[in-house]
């Protein structure tokens, strides 16, 4: 897939982000839904990229990520959404957590995107290898959903979680 037709993908994951954005912010307690997806899906893609080093640094290459950057980013990458899924589900670090989500997946959606626009084709590797699919434009759909949980998270406030008394 490239040029225009990737384009119109990429639009349509801005969509849904936006979609996403205005309906966590319209229903506060949704929010707090959409937190526990973003935490879930950041946990099975850590723990399954972990499990598998090796064929994620290959699925890395197909993406077309520099040589050096490849073996750091195997490294790195599975930890930080570990670290970012148990910041979402902490009320004290959920803040920080959402920022964090949103940065990662908006830098994981634009990866795609310039994947797809130079028109590679690479597996996606978001859940580990056993369950890989091609990237495509459902990829950056999902992707344009998933990036507006965190920002619709942080607009419409935890206020409705429940709170631990300081007293």
């Amino acid at each position: 897939m490239g040029g225009r037709r990737s384009v119109l993908w990429m639009v349509a994951a801005v969509c849904a982000a936006a979609a996403g954005l205005v309906v966590v912010v319209a229903l506060p307690d949704v929010g707090f839904v959409a937190r526990g997806l973003v935490a879930g899906v950041l946990l099975l893609a850590g723990a399954a990229k972990l499990r598998d080093r090796a064929a994620f640094s290959e699925v890395l290459a197909g993406l077309g990520i520099p040589g050096p950057l490849g073996p750091a980013v195997a490294r790195g990458l599975p930890i930080v959404e570990l670290g970012l899924a148990g910041a979402l589900l902490v009320p004290q670090t959920s803040t920080g957590g959402a920022v964090g989500a949103l940065v990662l997946l908006l830098v994981l959606t634009a990866t795609v995107g310039v994947a797809l626009t130079r028109g590679r084709a690479a597996d996606c590797g978001c859940l580990g290898t056993g369950r890989s699919a091609a990237l495509g434009g459902l990829t950056l759909l999902r992707n344009g959903v998933l990036v507006g949980s965190p920002a619709g998270s942080r607009c419409s406030a935890w206020d409705t979680a429940p709170r631990m008394s300081t007293r």
